[in-house]
C-alpha cells in the first residue's frame, strides 16, 4: 500500500513538473518570437499587383484591327462577337470592388477565343491582356462553362 501511494506522489510530481516545463517553453518560444519581431519588424508586403500593359482588347482588337486582322485572332466576324458578349454578358460579367476593376467581358470573350482560335500559351495571353495567367486559366474555363 506504502509503495503504492509512493508510486502515485512520482506520478503526480512528473506529470506536473512536464506541465510545467511545457508552460515555460511555450513561454520562451513566444518571448523569443516577440524580440524577433521587434528587432526586424514585419515583413511588409512587396508588391500589391504587378503594373501590367492593358488595352489590348480596346485598342487593337476592337480599335485598329481590321476585320481580317480581327478573324485572324479571334476566328469570328466582329458582328458575332459582340453578339456573343451580348448574349454571354450577363452571366459572366463581374463587379467592380474597392481594391481593382474587374475584367470587361469583352477582354473575357475575346481571350477565351483567341485561346481556341490559336492554341497560344496561358502564359503568353495572359500578358498580351495584361492580366495574370491564374487569371486567364479561370476566365477561359467560366466562359467555356457557359459557351
Amino acid at each position: 500500500m506504502c509503495s503504492l501511494m509512493i508510486f502515485m506522489v512520482l506520478k503526480y510530481f512528473i506529470v506536473s513538473t512536464m506541465a510545467i516545463q511545457k508552460t515555460i517553453m511555450y513561454h520562451h518560444n513566444a518571448s523569443i518570437m516577440m524580440m524577433t519581431y521587434f528587432l526586424f519588424g514585419s515583413k511588409e508586403r512587396v508588391v500589391w499587383k504587378f503594373d501590367r500593359p492593358s488595352g489590348y482588347v480596346s485598342q487593337f482588337l476592337l480599335g485598329s484591327y481590321n476585320t481580317k486582322m480581327f478573324k485572324d485572332r479571334v476566328r469570328v466576324s466582329k458582328p458575332t462577337f459582340i453578339y456573343l458578349c451580348h448574349l454571354l454578358g450577363p452571366m459572366l460579367s463581374k463587379k467592380d470592388t474597392k481594391l481593382r476593376l474587374c475584367i470587361p467581358i469583352e477582354c473575357r470573350i475575346s481571350l477565351t477565343l483567341h485561346r481556341l482560335a490559336t492554341g497560344d500559351t496561358l502564359h503568353t495571353l495572359a500578358d498580351l491582356y495584361g492580366i495574370s495567367k491564374s487569371s486567364a486559366s479561370i476566365i477561359v474555363r467560366e466562359v467555356l462553362i457557359f459557351y
